[in-house]
């Protein structure tokens, strides 16, 4: 299922991942005052109701023993915090602890590691230091009073697994029904668990909290890459201040700017592929470079075409040799990009082919509507041309029978005194 669901005993799982990561501001990330922030974030995770909702399934089909690695998770934090409970035996009263991150009060940090020490010994591969701490940390000797640097960052990782059914049902079942858990679980990581882990990274004292997943890896990176486009709204405005020096004409400029953005979803719809990836808004960026090269082309061939007799020479002339000269450079511009296809990095063929879609589409849609549009134009500057000149002549005959009725008046008042 895509990468979605895992097999497990023949049952059918939908899993996420989330990440924290601490690094603590004074060197030292397990330094009590550290801890307790770092705690304190998790049991609030931990606590809401649709984080243990997913944890035992959303049928709560999933039993505690794979409730581990979403609660309390791959965290230090179930070992510093045990559950500490009296039993009675033939021994007497003992001190029994279940590492579930529950307890009120922490455990000795040596000992908690010392814990998590002996179970990695003893073959427990989820208690492997490397998935908590830095490779550079001693555990053993930290554990044995060893004199070693304490470790500066800390890892904690929550797994969600929740069935979805058995392998023996049919495919196009099992993706129906992952589509609503992997929407329900987007929500509530972008809703829920998101605004908490922000509120936790402006507000922590002693730690610098970071976190990333499956679906929130994917928010972090669209809001950069939004912050990034908002960005370049700087160089599109040069872009279009350059334009309109260029071709002395705003119509022209707005037109042409939205021809060249056009170009962008045009090459989505005739691509193949159902998703984009982040690196497909680059074109964005790009086209707008190529975009513009083909505009000036066509604008300083239409320039030249004056010396044609009438519209339709210019027309002909302005779309054969613009066309032929930016069709052999939109080909080549296309090629170059398409040539990607043979990498082995399936994002970077995706973002060859929509760009060079990108680019080949951008000179057809340009070829199309730019020639029409100086056409026009023209029709209208002359237009106004003839208006100007019928009425300059118009002012100058007025001009002229007024000079004469004075000029008449002038004889009669002269003639009348003699």
């Amino acid at each position: 299922l895509g990468g979605a669901t895992a097999r497990r005993l023949g049952d059918m799982f939908f899993t996420r991942n989330l990440q924290t990561y601490y690094v603590a501001k004074n060197g030292d990330i397990l330094e009590q005052n550290a801890l307790t922030e770092i705690h304190t974030l998790e049991q609030r995770l931990r606590s809401l109701p649709q984080w243990k909702r997913f944890c035992r399934g959303v049928d709560n089909s999933t039993p505690y023993r794979r409730r581990f690695p979403c609660d309390p998770g791959e965290s230090l934090m179930a070992w510093v915090r045990p559950s500490q409970k009296k039993v009675r035996d033939q021994e007497g009263a003992q001190l029994e602890l279940e590492f579930d991150g529950s307890g009120s009060e922490p455990l000795a940090i040596s000992a908690a590691l010392g814990y998590m020490r002996r179970g990695y010994v003893g073959g427990q591969e989820a208690l492997n230091p490397l998935r908590y701490f830095p490779k550079t940390f001693d555990l053993g000797a930290f554990v044995d009073g060893r004199e070693t640097p304490p470790p500066e960052s800390l890892r904690a990782q929550f797994r969600f697994s929740i069935k979805v059914g058995d392998s023996w049902e049919p495919l196009n079942q099992l993706r129906a029904r992952v589509g609503p858990v992997s929407d329900e679980y987007a929500a509530f990581a972008m809703g829920t668990v998101l605004p908490i882990l922000q509120e936790a990274a402006a507000e922590a004292k002693h730690v610098r909290v970071y976190y990333s997943g499956d679906v929130l890896s994917t928010q972090e990176v669209m809001v950069a890459l939004m912050s990034d486009l908002m960005f370049s709204l700087g160089s599109f405005g040069f872009v279009a201040l350059y334009m309109w020096v260029h071709t002395r004409s705003v119509l022209i400029t707005v037109v042409s700017i939205f021809v060249i953005f056009m170009a962008v979803p045009v090459a989505y719809v005739v691509s193949p592929a159902d998703k984009t990836t982040i690196a497909s808004f680059l074109s964005v960026f790009l086209i707008v470079g190529v975009g513009s090269d083909v505009v000036f082309v066509f604008v300083d061939f239409w320039r030249q075409s004056a010396a044609q007799r009438d519209l339709e020479s210019r027309l002909a002339f302005t779309i054969m040799k613009a066309g032929k000269s930016c069709l052999a450079t939109s080909i080549t511009t296309s090629v170059s990009f398409f040539a990607n296809l043979a990498s082995v990095l399936k994002p970077l063929r995706e973002f060859g082919f929509f760009m060079g879609n990108c680019v080949m589409s951008c000179f057809v849609l340009v070829l199309l509507f730019i020639p029409p549009l100086l056409a026009a134009q023209e029709i209208r500057r002359e237009k106004v041309r003839k208006r100007a000149i019928v009425d300059i002549s118009c002012g100058d005959s007025e001009k002229l029978v007024r000079e004469n009725e004075k000029r008449s008046a002038q004889v009669r008042s002269h003639s009348k005194f003699m």
